[in-house]
């Protein structure tokens, strides 16, 4: 009972030195139900049995998420723990020169984490069952269904899931302080406040080679990951990564060798109020903190990187469907044969009291190759490998009927002209000078002028990409004793259809009996299952990038918080001399500002450099999916960054102000 009431009180009288990590608990155990809570917060709206499979499959991936997300987490608490451990070696050492046996240090501290973890569990699960409600509304926008009346939702799942994650957390850290206090002398815990960083790079020569080969290998990764890109996952992609983080490392281990010697050179700068103190501080904290440092900015990076990638394609994902899905369904034959894909859909499931109107249409394959259509730009670009494809092709009258499903004016072409299509937006920079130089092309030994003085954006089939990447209208004799790519059968539904049961007949019928019919098509694509895809996919790549960035961002700061309270608290004494000697409060005050603000936004800095290139290289493979909305990412990522990151800074500079302005 004694114990307890002293583990207790240690609690009330250190809570100032607790706050950040008791902030960063309640934070953790808030994102974390909220994000486990996904599944129950399906009772508040109105979903078809496929958008219930979607949230069922949301929530089953942000589950194996969560295991990943709680090893963070585990690690940052213990780190964290391990930093209030430290701040508290003098009073622990002060217990056992009282006589107090290690195994009842042990058991206050055990008591002390269990009741620290207690309320954060509490508080955070208050708050994440509040925010969830909120969360619930974001989700159904995300899946673009109405909500029921509005009740309150309670997850047990979440709870129990919550409870068991933390708890072994917690018990973790319980062994990590018994470990600790076992290993520890009573001389150690006495004196630990008055060791001294060990320098760890000194000789100026050698941190400013570390500091050029970290240039280098930085500069040889972004060359790399911007040249070879992130869909080719080979030996370049491999090298880009080791390159990157050996650049990392060798930037923060250099910094502390000739960052004063650098500072030093402008001598007004440098004996300007109180910066000589400043740069000294940071640069015996580089000093020790140089592999914590680079591990941070490369979480820092993955954390903007989610963020904004998850952003950019949730928001190509919601603008882009409409105008790639101009169809209520798509049937496609790969055969290359010609052949009545309604008709034989139709012999199997009549289509009659379900189709308002249709067509199908041929895509034919030229002889000559797209080296003879694109500008030579293209060999430069990601897309070099299309100059060696045959031209697709397809007839006027095809064109003229799927402009007219679509609801758009027929074009005319005398028989020794041509049309170009193309919908994908990077390819039509590489065919425009096709049209403002009104080139003559040839086509089965026939040469045919520009009949139609625009390139048409057409799209020929409902697809997740935009994939007219650039066909040839011609009249129905160039086509003659040519191959044929693909047949596409594009139908309307009539207004009363059932869209998601119709899906399902297809499944039902054709899918699961291709063996026993003869199956008229490959594969479709339809409007429904497309938006429900698109929708499936924009919320599970937002949810996941907020999940992990926000976990990697709290991580991150809230570890740059611990060991800047850490250093205060370390060199209280440096602070007291500088009021002795007669330094302004004022003065005091603004030095700590600068020496907390440079520390936080090192890492952030290079992060932001690395984020500039990594997004560089991500946003090539986005292109594909569409037009790519850089300040909308942006804005939503630095919103983010401004309220965690900055909202963790001034608690840090509020929190060292108080241990360097305390009395003794």
């Amino acid at each position: 009972m004694m114990l307890s009431k002293l583990a207790m009180g240690n609690v009330k009288k250190s809570f100032k030195d607790y706050t950040i990590y008791f902030l960063t608990l309640v934070f953790a155990v808030c994102i974390f139900y909220m994000f486990n809570s996904i599944e129950s917060q399906q009772e508040l709206m109105k979903v078809t049995s496929m958008e219930h499979d979607a949230m069922n499959f949301l929530s089953e991936v942000l589950s194996y998420m969560s295991v990943f997300v709680s090893v963070v987490l585990g690690f940052l608490i213990v780190y964290a723990n391990n930093f209030l451990i430290k701040r508290r070696k003098k009073e622990l050492g002060i217990y056992m020169t009282l006589g107090m046996e290690k195994r009842k240090i042990s058991t206050i501290l055990m008591m002390e984490t269990f009741f620290i973890g207690l309320f954060a569990l509490l508080i955070g699960l208050i708050a994440g069952v509040f925010s969830s409600q909120l969360m619930s509304i974001f989700t159904a926008k995300m899946f673009e269904v109405d909500m029921t009346d509005f009740k309150f939702i309670f997850s047990i799942k979440a709870t129990i899931k919550s409870l068991l994650y933390f708890g072994i957390i917690f018990s973790v850290v319980m062994v990590f302080n018994v470990i600790s206090v076992t290993r520890c002398k009573l001389i150690n815990l006495l004196y630990a406040e008055n060791k001294n960083e060990m320098l760890k790079t000194k000789n100026i020569k050698v941190s400013l080679i570390l500091f050029l080969l970290s240039v280098v290998s930085l500069l040889v990764s972004y060359y790399l990951i911007l040249t070879n890109g992130m869909i080719n996952i080979n030996i370049y992609f491999t090298l880009s990564l080791i390159f990157g983080l050996i650049g990392t490392f060798l930037f923060f281990m250099s910094l502390s060798g000739f960052l004063i010697k650098f500072a030093q050179r402008n001598k007004e700068f440098y004996f300007k109020n109180l910066n000589m103190f400043v740069l000294k501080q940071i640069n015996s904290k580089i000093n020790t903190t140089y592999i914590s440092m680079s591990v941070i900015c490369i979480a820092l990076l993955l954390s903007i990187g989610a963020l904004s990638s998850g952003m950019s394609l949730q928001n190509i994902l919601s603008k882009g469907l409409k105008e790639k899905t101009p169809y209520d369904n798509s049937f496609f034959n790969y055969k290359g044969v010609e052949k009545d894909i309604y008709k034989g859909i139709n012999k199997i499931y009549p289509l009659g009291d379900k189709v308002k109107n249709y067509e199908q249409h041929n895509i034919y394959l030229s002889n000559e190759k797209y080296d003879t259509l694109l500008s030579p730009e293209y060999k430069d670009s990601k897309y070099n490998n299309m100059g060696n494809s045959k031209i697709h092709l397809i007839s006027l009258t095809d064109y003229n009927e799927i402009l007219n499903i679509q609801g758009k004016k027929p074009i005319n072409l005398e028989k020794n002209e041509y049309a170009l299509t193309c919908n994908n937006k990077e390819i039509k920079k590489y065919l425009g000078h096709i049209i403002d130089e009104k080139k003559q092309i040839t086509i089965s030994n026939k040469k045919l002028n520009l009949g139609i003085n625009n390139l048409l954006d057409t799209v020929f089939e409902n697809s997740i990409v935009y994939s007219n990447m650039g066909t040839v209208v011609v009249n129905e004799e160039v086509l003659k004793g040519l191959d044929i790519r693909k047949s596409t059968l594009n139908i309307k539904y009539k207004d009363l259809v059932d869209k998601e049961k119709f899906d399902k007949d297809i499944k039902e019928i054709f899918y699961k009996r291709h063996k026993e019919i003869n199956m008229p098509f490959n594969y479709n694509v339809s409007k429904y299952q497309m938006y429900l895809e698109s929708v499936s996919t924009k919320t599970l790549v937002t949810f996941i990038g907020i999940y992990l960035g926000f976990v990697f961002l709290v991580a991150c700061v809230a570890i740059l918080a611990l060991q800047q309270l850490s250093q205060a608290a370390d060199n209280k004494k440096r602070y007291d001399l500088l009021k002795k000697i007669g330094v302004e409060k004022s003065m005091v005050n603004k030095a700590l500002f600068t020496q907390i603000i440079i520390y936080f936004l090192m890492p952030l800095g290079l992060a932001i450099i690395h984020s500039i290139v990594g997004l560089s290289a991500v946003n090539d493979i986005i292109k594909v999916f569409g037009k790519v909305d850089l300040w909308y990412s942006i804005l939503i990522t630095v919103g983010f960054f401004v309220v965690i990151y900055g909202g963790y800074f001034i608690a840090t500079y509020i929190g060292c102000k108080n241990i360097i302005l305390k009395s003794d």
